[in-house]
C-alpha cells in the first residue's frame, strides 16, 4: 500500500516535484553567492558597497569587511544561502535548529526587501557592478526565496518554540547595531543612524522595523498553519501512536514536495487503494491527527492487515 511512500523516503531525488525543488533552490544559492562574490570584490577593491551606495576605499580592508557583515541584509542573505544549499541536499529538511534557520532566512530577507524597497531605494543609486549585486541581494534572493518555500516548502515547521527561537538573532542584531555604532560613530542604515538622527529617533526607527518583522513572521506562521492545520508540533513530538521512528519527524505536515511523491491513491481507514487522490488523503490524514507510517513501522503494520491510523501503528 506504502511502497510508493517509502520508495520516495529511501530515494526522494527520484520524483520530479524533488528535483524541480532542488533546480530552485540551486538557483536561489547561486544567486546569492554571485552577489557575495561581487560584494567582496567591491570591498576589496574599495568601490562603492551595494548596500549603501557609499565609496569604501576611506577606511582599512578590515573595517570594511566588518562593516559588511554588520549589514542585516548581508547577515539575512547568508542565511538564505545556508538554507538553500541544505535543501538542494533534501528539500524534506527538519530539525530542531534547522527549523529556526528557515523561519529566520524567510523572515529576514522579507523585510530586506521590503525596507530596500521602501526606504533604502531613496538613499541608493547603484550601477555597474553595484546594480547586479543590489539586484541579487534585494530582489532576487527575497522574493525566490519566499516563493520557494510557498511552491515547495516544506511546511509545518513553524512552532512557538521556534518562533521564539528565532527572535534571538534580529534581537541580538539590534543591541550589536547600536554598541557598534557608539563605539565607532558608524551605523549600516541611515534611519538607524543614532549619531545623525539621536538616539531616541534611530530607536523609534528600529521600533518600526521590529513591528513590520513581527507582522512578516505572523504571515508565515499563520500561512504554515495553513499549509497542515491541526498538525504542526515542535521538534520530536510525534503525532500519537507513532515511535521509533529513526529521526524522522513527520509531526509537521507534508510539503507538497511530500504530497506529490506518492501517485495514484490510498484509502488509509481500510488499507486499501482508492479512487480519492493521495495528495487530498494525505492532507486528511493529518488534519484529522493520523501519523504516516515511519520507516520502522513500514512492514510490520502493512503486512499485519490492520488499520493505519493514531495510536493502531504497531512496530
Amino acid at each position: 500500500m506504502n511502497d510508493a511512500l517509502h520508495r520516495f523516503r529511501r530515494d526522494p531525488s527520484a520524483h520530479p516535484s524533488v528535483r524541480r525543488a532542488r533546480i530552485w533552490f540551486a538557483v536561489v544559492a547561486v544567486v546569492v553567492v554571485a552577489a557575495f562574490v561581487i560584494q567582496i570584490w567591491l570591498v576589496l577593491a574599495g568601490g562603492p558597497d551595494p548596500n549603501t551606495g557609499d565609496t569604501v576605499a576611506t577606511v582599512g580592508v578590515a573595517v570594511r569587511l566588518v562593516q559588511t557583515v554588520s549589514f542585516f541584509t548581508i547577515q539575512s542573505n547568508l542565511l538564505v544561502l545556508v538554507l538553500a544549499v541544505t535543501l538542494v541536499a533534501n528539500p524534506c529538511r527538519d530539525g530542531r535548529w534547522w527549523r529556526v534557520l528557515q523561519l529566520d532566512a524567510l523572515v529576514g530577507i522579507t523585510v530586506t526587501g521590503i525596507v530596500f524597497d521602501l526606504v533604502l531605494i531613496h538613499y541608493v543609486h547603484p550601477s555597474g557592478w553595484q546594480l547586479v549585486a543590489t539586484i541579487g541581494f534585494h530582489y532576487i534572493a527575497p522574493w525566490a526565496t519566499v516563493l520557494g518555500w510557498f511552491l515547495f516548502g516544506p511546511g509545518g515547521r513553524i512552532d512557538r518554540r521556534t518562533v521564539a527561537r528565532a527572535c534571538l538573532w534580529p534581537a541580538a542584531w539590534v543591541v550589536y547595531t547600536f554598541v557598534h555604532g557608539a563605539l565607532t560613530g558608524w551605523y549600516p542604515y541611515p534611519f538607524l543612524d543614532a549619531h545623525r538622527l539621536g538616539l531616541w529617533p534611530a530607536l523609534r526607527n528600529t521600533g518600526v522595523v521590529l513591528v513590520l518583522e513581527a507582522l512578516v513572521l505572523a504571515v508565515f506562521w499563520w500561512r504554515d498553519h495553513r499549509r497542515a492545520p491541526a498538525a504542526v508540533r515542535p521538534y520530536g513530538q510525534e503525532l500519537s501512536g507513532v515511535a521509533g521512528s529513526g529521526g524522522r519527524d513527520w509531526s509537521g505536515g507534508p510539503s507538497w514536495v511530500e504530497l506529490a511523491a506518492v501517485p495514484g491513491g490510498v484509502d488509509r481507514r481500510s488499507s486499501a487503494v482508492g479512487p480519492e487522490p493521495v495528495q487530498e488523503q494525505v492532507r486528511q490524514w493529518f488534519d484529522e491527527g493520523v501519523a504516516l507510517p515511519s520507516e520502522g513501522h513500514r512492514d510490520g503494520a502493512d503486512e499485519g492487515g490492520g488499520p493505519l491510523v493514531g495510536g493502531d501503528v504497531r512496530p
